[in-house]
């Protein structure tokens, strides 16, 4: 293409800052293309939506009375992009367990929260250890294993876990016909279509890589960035976690004041719901 950097003939342009690679994961990019300080310069930079959708909520809740409660998933969304970012920077192996123990963290925070919030603060502190003693098993056994399989695995069970509590309360809480409960469910799907296709991509990303790869190098920098699509990954699971994060929010203070709530949802949970 025209007006486009090529790609270097090795691998990285430079000796990386960082010392070798040592994470056991791979995806479909040339390291240090751009610079030496960023293993993955994409990559780590799309992480950064993570944080924004973060302190953007942060920002926002802190005048809450449940101030903290209502904040530790959006705190577990920022440790998501910090931990995702230096990830990509570094592509060392503890930076690959933080990231993926992120991930974990993120999502137990709203697994605890939607199975949580209506029962009596002994079940609430029994459902947190049983969170807290699955994490620690996690960090135990990737430390050892480094096994992306059950990594995935314990993820999907416990988004799934999230998205079939969060479908009872809509029915149990909303009537038939009900406005919100029709915002709710819209929210909810949005959250869904995110993820699938942000998944959908994730696994093109490893099906079509050295097809990917030499699209990249045929292209040139900026524009093989748009075959990033770990790059993609990263927006559209932020763009989803944000959104159920947000509907796990309307349901569990659906019963607040308006001043209680904050301020309105960022796009695209904002075209959506209203407050």
């Amino acid at each position: 293409m025209r007006f486009s950097i090529p790609y270097s003939n090795s691998n990285s342009s430079e000796a990386p800052v960082w010392g070798p690679i040592t994470s056991p994961l791979k995806y479909v990019v040339p390291d240090y293309v751009v610079t030496v300080y960023i293993a993955e310069f994409i990559n780590a930079l799309t992480s950064l939506i993570y944080l924004g959708y973060a302190f953007h909520r942060l920002h926002s809740v802190s005048t809450y009375a449940e101030a903290f409660t209502t904040a530790l998933p959006y705190v577990g969304l920022a440790y998501v992009g910090i931990c995702s970012a230096a990830y990509h920077t570094l592509l060392k192996a503890p930076a690959e367990l933080a990231d993926e123990l992120s991930m974990h963290f993120a999502t137990a925070c709203v697994l605890h929260r939607i199975f949580s919030f209506d029962q009596p603060p002994r079940i609430a502190l029994r459902n947190g250890i049983v969170l807290l003693s699955i994490l620690i098993g996690f960090v135990g056994t990737q430390s050892i294993k480094q096994d992306f399989l059950w990594h995935a695995l314990l993820w999907a069970s416990m988004l799934a876990a999230i998205g079939w509590k969060t479908r009872n309360v809509v029915q149990k809480n909303f009537k038939k016909g009900d406005p919100a409960k029709r915002r709710a469910t819209k929210v909810a799907r949005l959250g869904g279509v995110y993820f699938g296709v942000g998944y959908a991509i994730w696994n093109l990303d490893w099906l079509f890589c050295s097809q990917l790869t030499s699209l990249k190098r045929q292209w040139g920098m900026p524009w093989s960035f748009l075959l990033e699509f770990h790059g993609w990954w990263h927006l559209l699971t932020a763009m989803g976690a944000y959104s159920f994060m947000a509907l796990v929010e309307l349901l569990v203070d659906q019963n607040k004041p308006k001043q209680e709530r904050g301020q309105p949802f960022a796009w695209p949970v904002s075209l959506y719901l209203s407050h």
